[in-house]
């Protein structure tokens, strides 16, 4: 639930910041079984810093703008929005409009909060995870990266993880218990 309202207002921000993004094949990691709900012990009322808040429930997440209800919330897994987990991170994919997926990495390990992660296509990283996995570079007419695509084996995820590639989107708190 959370994670996919966290994709999504994640996704938001992160497009709005960047013309850029990193998107993939299939959802994340292949090979991993899709779960078919969020876990019981990350369900629940986060908020941000800024005061966005997001409720996780079993198979759907709520989105709160400080000053409404988001208009494409809930967000409910199913056919566009995919979870998955793996280590210790729950993967989050959503379906993009050119049929590639978008995806958010949720580390929920330190209690009552929950860090959002996504590699950054104009990251200094982006060479290291290209000696890891095979990285396909898509440009805009005009000549400029307007996405990158990939399609890591779980292998090469325990690789990225560790080289510590994506990067902290945002951190929600939980609220209440």
């Amino acid at each position: 639930m959370s994670k996919n309202l966290i994709v999504f207002s994640l996704l938001t921000i992160f497009l709005l910041v960047s013309c850029e993004e990193t998107l993939y094949k299939e959802p994340q990691p292949g090979g991993v079984k899709e779960q078919k709900s969020f876990p019981e012990k990350i369900r629940g009322t986060y908020i941000t810093g800024d005061g966005d808040t997001i409720v996780i429930e079993e198979k759907q997440v709520v989105e709160l703008k400080k000053t409404m209800i988001s208009k494409n919330s809930p967000y409910v897994l199913g056919d566009s929005i995919k979870l998955k987990k793996y280590k210790h991170y729950l993967f989050v994919s959503y379906l993009a409009d050119n049929n590639y997926w978008s995806t958010i990495l949720i580390d929920y390990k330190q209690k009552g909060y929950l860090h959002l992660y996504q590699i950054d296509p104009k990251s200094t990283k982006i060479k290291a995870l290209k000696n890891i996995t095979k990285v396909e570079e898509f440009k805009d007419e005009s000549g400029k990266t307007d996405f990158l695509l990939l399609n890591p084996s779980k292998r090469e995820w325990k690789k990225i993880i560790k080289e510590e590639i994506p990067q902290i989107i945002e951190t929600y708190r939980k609220v209440g218990d």
